[in-house]
């Protein structure tokens, strides 16, 4: 007879509801059949298991939460039952639910009331609730204390081995201090099974109460010796993890590790002590001489893939001196890249990223199977490939190399794309342009980028400080850089991209452009039309900051035209020339007046107001020296952390403020506007914000009808409109014109006027090409220290550039702790160790010694050998 808790459970409460609504019977029998349902569904009988809970998740797949949440209901009703079955199911299928997601911190005391169970399979189910919900945060985990206790003490090692893994999940500070001596005594335990859990979980122990490292470290140094070879892998793995953290405290183990590494043929514990003995190496290089012989056997022996990969890297790590190994080493990488699997692959190049780090020369032979990896499908592998090809550059291969990664950009987007360009100019870039000898070739490598970047261009502000830094520093390249500059302001495609500066940030390359063609207007052939570049319409909807840089840009450029008139021109004749020029100006300038950043606004009054003044009275008074004065001193380079050094000067406040604001009555107007609009949850947002915060500014500037408050209502620009208008206007022969300028000065029409030469070697004596020497091309050096600049944190800074942060010592944390020295004598114990430690007579003996001041064996035989030369010598002395 099949019976269905559903129906029971459903037709009592009907009937508790039926009767619940008599009168007579509404208080007492509808209690009693309530409590009578409860403890029916408490009954292991009506109980559903973990199987009956994983079906009904599985059947409830559209009402998936409501049906756990009334099983958890249910779960909390079961744990007030007194069966410990039935806890124990409860908890079991607790369990299943926190793997899905769900939280069971609420019922860590029904775990641990489940762990106290005397039966094993009950205890068991909560050794492993508590493993996989318990914290060392958890409040009840200080009641597990005896608990541990009681099972690490037990006849039967299942027990003992269920409560050291459970210890290795919840251990905190206070359990590893309270349970150290226990689970030291069990390290001398007759069953292997033991001592394996138990070297595993002095690792945790370690961690939460380092105190007890030095003390204990002899007995699990022992272990190292066990017969059984589970215990012997399972200590060298706890000795690697801790040598992770500090690796010269455990050097006077190579001896041991070495030994293991000859005689082990456990795969997994030889990567073990390949991984240490990689820490121990750069520390001790007379270790590297030592362990050629055996890694060279395994590298030439061994079939597994893992072994053979960490064998590869220790040898790449902290043997680089070893030629002959590092060669056979670079052998086997070469098949890692070169085979099919990409995991292989994968490996092979991060292997190889560790020859070049020590050893470049040695890689520089494998360029063409790093450059063929570029090609893959897997993107790490060709992350992986390109960081190799960085650093391979030389003098005599940049221009190659250069020229391959520059084929890739095209046949890629997103982030890899963006990724090969940073690198295309980091391999320029390295050293202060060290491998570039040809500064031409390397604008016109830019100008490919520029136009390989149009669309969805993220490195804009790289490019333009490549502009803005060789142009600058480069006096003899700044002719050609101009003439790229006008062809990039003057491009109809790179305008119009940078409208968009959510999606681009191509106005970065722009306004690089506007000022060097402003800075350097000397080396402009046709300045006619490099204003009418800088007086476009469109630039009106770039960003505030080009938008400056252009109007500065405007004013240089005509203050050097009019300062250079020939004055053997007659005078009507340049009077003419100006009113034509200001022509050409002033519409541009009108633009930049009704912009909405109060810079441009003021940048553009003031050139407007100056070439008025210049016009008007060109003909009686030759203002052109004074203008161009404003601009005559020429702007050198100056490293960008060189501001940080300058000292403050003593008495000078940078930190308040230099006058004080008083809110106004329209401003507190604004402000109590801006509060009745604002949400539960802070001010409001949208078109209110804004209205807030124009009202709050204008109030600062007297009112919202001044002259310098522009409220910007106009929408942001349409790229897309802009690019039909173009089209419309633009003929299409102009769009050839521009297409034709950028390909006469990319990388692909560059030819090196210098001819090739041999020249002799004066140490070898051998003829070599003498082509890709320097041309003495001079390079402007950065400023980074001025007058009066401290020099205190040049170092740090240099670490910030390359990636690496100075971090201060911190005494109390867990690798500080642990650093200590393993090879001294145990002098003093920690009373929770201290009973099961073995007593060392040779520590007792060097404590007298220290004590009483007696002389040790060492001392007594160097008396003896120094006594032993001097009547030798003595002897010598009488014969002669």
């Amino acid at each position: 007879m099949n019976i269905n808790i559903r129906d029971i459970t459903s037709n009592l409460n009907q009937l508790s509801s039926n009767i619940a609504s008599q009168p007579f019977f509404q208080k007492n029998l509808g209690q009693n059949l309530t409590q009578v349902k409860e403890n029916i569904a408490a009954q292991p009988f009506f109980q559903k298991n973990l199987a009956d809970l994983v079906k009904g998740i599985r059947s409830h797949k559209k009402n998936e939460k409501e049906y756990i949440q009334k099983q958890l209901n249910d779960i909390k009703d079961e744990f007030k039952s007194t069966d410990s079955k039935v806890k124990c199911t409860a908890v079991q299928k607790l369990t299943y639910l926190a793997m899905l997601g769900y939280d069971m911190e609420w019922a860590a005391f029904h775990v641990v009331e489940v762990m106290a169970d005397a039966n094993f399979q009950n205890k068991r189910i909560g050794y492993l609730a508590a493993a996989q919900s318990f914290t060392p945060k958890t409040d009840v985990i200080a009641l597990t204390t005896n608990l541990f206790k009681k099972e690490m003490s037990s006849n039967n090692q299942f027990e003992t081995g269920m409560a050291l893994n459970c210890l290795a999940n919840v251990c905190n500070t206070d359990l590893a201090r309270d349970l150290v001596s226990d689970v030291v005594s069990l390290l001398g335990s007759s069953r292997a099974y033991i001592r394996k859990k138990s070297v595993l979980v002095m690792f945790k122990i370690f961690l939460q109460f380092p105190d007890a490292l030095r003390p204990s470290f002899p007995r699990l140094k022992e272990k190292l010796d066990d017969s059984d070879p589970s215990v012997v892998a399972a200590t060298v793995n706890t000795i690697c993890e801790l040598a992770r953290k500090n690796p010269g405290n455990y050097l006077g183990m190579a001896p041991t590790f070495f030994k293991l590494l000859t005689t082990i043929q456990n795969n997994w514990t030889l990567i073990k002590i390949v991984k240490l003995f990689g820490a121990l190496t750069p520390l001790e290089p007379r270790l590297a001489k030592k362990l050629v012989d055996p890694l060279t056997n395994i590298i030439n022996t061994t079939p597994a893939k893992s072994l053979l990969y960490e064998c590869l890297n220790t040898v790449s790590y902290g043997m680089a001196k070893q030629t002959g190994v590092l060669k056979l080493s670079l052998d086997k990488l070469k098949l890692f890249i070169e085979d099919r699997d990409q995991n292989l692959k994968y490996l092979g190049l991060v292997g190889l990223t560790n020859v070049m780090n020590h050893n470049a020369k040695l890689v520089a032979d494998m360029r063409e199977v790093v450059m063929e990896c570029l090609h893959g499908e897997d993107v790490t592998i060709r992350m992986r490939a390109l960081e190799l090809a960085v650093g391979m550059v030389t003098k005599k291969n940049i221009m190659a190399l250069v020229s391959k990664l520059n084929e890739q950009i095209p046949r890629h987007e997103g982030d890899y794309k963006n990724e090969l360009i940073k690198k295309v100019i980091e391999v320029c870039g390295q050293n202060n342009y060290e491998y570039i000898s040809n500064f031409e070739w390397y604008l016109r490598v830019l100008m490919d980028l520029v136009q390989c970047e149009i669309k969805n261009v993220k490195n804009g502000l790289l490019l333009g400080q490549q502009f803005m830094d060789v142009i600058i520093r480069v006096k003899a390249i700044r002719e050609f850089g101009i003439r790229c500059m006008i062809t990039i302001l003057g491009s109809t495609s790179i305008l119009t991209e940078s409208l968009d500066t959510e999606r681009s940030n191509m106005h970065e390359v722009l306004a690089a452009a506007a000022w060097l063609c402003g800075e350097f207007c000397t080396h402009v052939r046709d300045r006619r039309v490099l204003l009418e570049h800088l007086c476009q319409p469109m630039i009106k909807s770039l960003p505030p900051k080009t938008q400056a840089i252009y109007v500065q840009a405007i004013l240089k450029v005509y203050s050097f035209i009019v300062a250079n008139y020939d004055p053997n021109v007659p005078k009507f004749e340049r009077v003419s020339r100006v009113n034509t020029l200001s022509g050409v100006i002033t519409p541009g300038l009108k633009n930049f007046l009704s912009s909405g950043d109060v810079e441009v606004q003021e940048r553009a009054t003031q050139a407007m107001k100056l070439i008025d003044i210049h016009r008007d009275l060109y003909a009686t008074v030759d203002m052109a020296p004074q203008l161009q004065g404003l601009f005559a001193d020429e702007l050198l380079p100056v490293g960008p952390t060189a501001q940080k050094k300058v000292p403050v000067p003593e008495g000078l406040d940078l930190q308040s403020d230099i006058c004080r604001y008083e809110s106004s009555d329209e401003e507190e107007d604004a402000e109590d506007d801006a509060s009745d609009s604002d949400s539960d949850y802070g001010p409001g947002t949208g078109a209110a914000q804004q209205q807030w915060d124009y009202a709050k500014a204008a109030a600062k500037f007297g009112g919202a009808g001044s002259t310098y408050i522009l409220k910007d209502s106009a929408p942001k620009p349409n790229p897309m409109l802009f690019q039909q208008t173009l089209e419309q206007m633009m003929p299409q022969i102009k769009q050839q014109i521009q297409r034709s300028e950028f390909a006469d000065l990319g990388s692909r029409n560059f030819h090196d006027w210098k001819p090739h030469k041999k020249r002799r070697n004066k140490h070898t004596g051998r003829w070599e090409d003498d082509s890709d020497d320097e041309r003495g091309v001079e390079v402007l050096q950065v400023m980074d220290f001025p007058e009066g600049a401290s020099q205190e944190d040049d170092e740090k800074d240099k670490k910030k550039k390359k990636g690496k942060t100075v971090q201060a010592h911190d005494p109390n944390s867990i690798e500080a702790r642990l650093n200590m020295d393993l090879t001294a004598p145990v002098t003093e114990a920690l009373p929770e160790v201290k009973a099961y430690l073995r007593p060392d007579p040779n520590a007792s003996k060097a404590a007298l010694s220290a004590k009483y001041d007696l002389p040790s064996r060492n001392d007594k035989k160097d008396k003896k050998e120094k006594k032993e030369k001097a009547e030798k010598k003595e002897k010598k002395e009488k014969k002669e």
